[in-house]
């Protein structure tokens, strides 16, 4: 299970004041291993999971931004299926749709698609149930289910009833960052990125975040990671 841009430090298990994740803590400290050092392969989401499923270092598979997965490199659906297993993932679509090659060795590879849904429902939601149906599927033999969403990427929205319990019940707005980018020798070659506003009704409309709303980034994030929890 990947949750795509997930901050450590906005879960309660690495020190979040706020209980935003009850139940990862709690199968975390009964089942699993918690690692307190880790550092991601890539800051992108498509070089980071080439990197979880090749082993290899970013800068040695080579797969930047937008690029295709070479054939030559190894991968674990693959060697999983080889071994036996039934393979499968069920991920939020964009970076990690099939096009971009990180498919090869799934027996089935689903995306979201905003569109494949009616009504409507988040992408987390839609994928948790057919997650589900599938696992119920795998009766007999060994099985490998990837799972990925983008339930906390940006644009940051409000989850009930978490963010209701952070912030009271005045309608929010959708904060984004702006994409806008400009980096080189004066910027520290660092690229300038600043959250603002969506305006509701506008598409494409941003303004620059006013001082007086910083705390609400963290109140959008945080009910996004207690909504995916």
């Amino acid at each position: 299970i990947v949750v795509d841009t997930l901050r450590a430090d906005r879960l309660s298990l690495y020190g979040n004041s706020r209980v935003t994740s009850s139940h990862l803590d709690a199968w975390a400290t009964s089942h699993g291993i918690v690692f307190e050092r880790v550092m991601a392969a890539a800051p992108l989401t498509l070089p980071a999971h080439v990197s979880i499923f090749s082993g290899l270092d970013a800068h040695r598979h080579g797969v930047n931004h937008d690029g295709r997965v070479p054939e030559s490199i190894p991968l674990l659906a693959p060697l999983l299926q080889q071994a036996g297993y039934s393979t499968v993932a069920v991920t939020g679509g964009g970076y990690l749709h099939p096009r971009f090659g990180l498919d090869r060795g799934f027996d089935q590879f689903h995306y979201w698609s905003e569109d494949a849904v009616d009504p409507p429902v988040t992408e987390l939601e839609s994928n948790v149930d057919l997650a589900l149906d599938l696992i119920d599927t795998f009766d007999q033999g060994p099985f490998f289910l990837f799972f990925h969403t983008y339930e906390v990427h940006d644009p940051y929205l409000p989850r009930s009833p978490f963010f209701e319990e952070l912030y009271g019940d005045a309608p929010p707005p959708i904060v984004s960052l702006d994409h806008h980018r400009e980096h080189g020798p004066a910027q520290g070659f660092v690229d300038q990125r600043r959250l603002g506003i969506l305006q509701t009704g506008h598409p494409g409309s941003w303004s620059p975040l006013p001082p007086d709303m910083a705390q609400i980034p963290f109140d959008l994030y945080d009910s996004s990671i207690a909504f995916t929890d």
